[in-house]
C-alpha cells in the first residue's frame, strides 16, 4: 500500500484541460468489466482511511487499490457475507472504516477477516443513504425515516416524520448539523435530543403545481450552503444562516429536462451537477454553467451522458458514468469507471 498515494494521485488528481482547449475539456480514462470492474453499472464509490477505492454496483462491491479490482459478491457459504449484489450507498465511520448499504440491509466491514457484519434492525431492508456525525454516531435512510444507530451498544432510535410524509434525504453538515428533506418540500432542522424540527419551505417562489420532493441533499464543505436536488429534477441552493433559498434553473439555462444524480463541490465557487445528460459544472459566483458530454469519436472524452455518482480523494475528483447502447431489441445498460487524467490537480 505503500506506493497507492503516489498511484492515486497520477490516477485521481489529473484534471488538466487539453493545450488547445478551455478549462470544459478535461480528459477522462475508463475502467471496466474488462479491467476487472464486477459490473458495468456502478452506483456509489468512497475511500477508506488504507487509501482503497470502493466501487459499488449492482452486482458487487470492488476494491482499487491503484493496480487491480477485488471484487466481494454474497456467498452463500459464508455466515459474513454481504446479502445482496446490488450495493446502494458506501460510507466511512469516523475511523475510516468501511460500512456498505445494500438492497437487503447495512453491513460493516472487518479488513482483517474480508468479511461483512449484518446489522440485524436493517435486515431486508433497502439502504437509501447513510452517513456518520461528528460523533461517530451513524444516521440512516430507510423506509422513509430516519434512523440514529449508536455503533457501540447497537441502539437506535427513530425520527419518523408527521401527516403522512415521509423522509426524502439527509445530509449533516461540517458544524454537525442534521438537515432532512421531506416528499412536501421542507428542509428541516432537526434536534436530536427534543426530537423538535425547524422547517422552511424552499418552494415559496414557485407555483403550486411544482412537484416538491426533495430527493437529495448536499452539503457544502467549504461553506454553510446545502444544495438541494429536488423532483423536477432542478437545484436550489439553501443557505442555513439566512433560512432563504435560491433557485439554479439548470434546466432553464440549457434547454433540456435532466435526471440529477449527485452532486460534488470542487471549491467554493464551482459545483459539479451529475446527470443523465451529462456532467455540469456550475460556477456559483457568476452563474456559469457549462455542459461535458460524451463525444464516441474522442476515447478521452465522457464514455456516456449518464453520471452516477462522484468520489472526491482530497482535492480531486472522479466520476463514474453509465453508457446506454441499444440493439432493436435488447437494451444494454453498461457502465464505466471514469478517472481523470492530465497534469494538474483540481483547483
Amino acid at each position: 500500500m505503500k506506493h497507492l498515494k503516489l498511484i492515486l494521485s497520477i490516477l485521481f488528481i489529473f484534471c488538466l484541460t487539453r493545450t488547445y482547449a478551455d478549462d470544459s475539456n478535461y480528459l477522462f480514462r475508463h475502467y471496466q468489466v474488462e479491467n476487472g470492474l464486477s459490473d458495468n453499472m456502478a452506483t456509489c464509490c468512497v475511500q477508506d482511511r488504507k487509501g482503497y477505492i470502493w466501487i459499488g454496483t449492482r452486482d458487487g462491491l470492488n476494491r482499487f487499490d491503484g493496480y487491480t479490482f477485488k471484487v466481494f459478491r454474497n456467498d452463500p457459504d459464508e455466515t459474513e457475507t454481504l446479502g445482496s449484489n446490488w450495493i446502494t450507498c458506501l460510507g466511512c465511520d469516523m475511523n475510516g472504516d468501511l460500512w456498505v448499504g445494500t438492497l437487503s440491509g447495512l453491513y460493516q466491514y472487518d479488513d482483517e477477516k474480508e468479511s461483512f457484519r449484518h446489522i440485524p434492525f436493517t435486515a431486508d431492508k433497502g439502504i437509501d443513504i447513510f452517513q456518520f456525525d461528528k460523533d461517530n454516531k451513524l444516521w440512516i435512510l430507510m423506509d422513509g425515516n430516519l434512523i440514529r444507530f449508536n455503533t457501540e451498544d447497537s441502539q437506535f432510535r427513530i425520527f419518523a416524520p408527521e401527516d403522512n410524509q415521509s423522509y426524502t434525504s439527509f445530509c449533516i453538515t461540517r458544524e454537525n448539523s442534521i438537515w432532512i428533506g421531506s416528499s412536501d418540500g421542507l428542509i428541516s432542522l432537526l434536534n436530536p435530543e427534543d426530537e423538535t424540527m425547524e422547517s422552511y419551505n424552499v418552494f415559496a417562489h414557485s407555483s403550486p403545481n411544482t412537484p416538491r420532493k426533495l430527493s437529495m441533499l448536499y452539503p457544502s464543505p467549504t461553506t454553510d450552503r446545502i444544495y438541494i436536488a429536488f423532483e423536477h429534477d432542478d437545484v436550489k441552493i439553501f443557505d442555513p444562516a439566512t433560512r432563504d433559498y435560491q433557485d439554479l434553473n439548470i434546466q432553464k439555462i440549457n434547454q433540456l429536462t435532466i435526471l440529477i444524480n449527485s452532486f460534488l463541490e470542487k471549491d467554493k465557487d464551482e459545483l459539479w451537477i451529475g446527470t443523465d445528460s451529462g456532467l455540469f459544472i456550475y460556477k456559483v459566483n457568476t452563474g456559469e454553467c457549462t455542459r461535458i458530454r460524451q463525444d464516441p469519436l474522442d476515447p478521452y472524452a465522457l464514455s456516456s451522458h449518464f453520471i452516477s455518482a462522484f468520489c472526491g480523494t482530497g482535492r480531486t475528483a472522479s466520476g463514474f458514468v453509465s453508457t446506454k447502447m441499444a440493439s432493436t431489441t435488447i437494451l444494454l445498460s453498461v457502465l464505466s469507471m471514469c478517472i481523470i487524467l492530465g497534469t494538474g490537480s483540481i483547483r
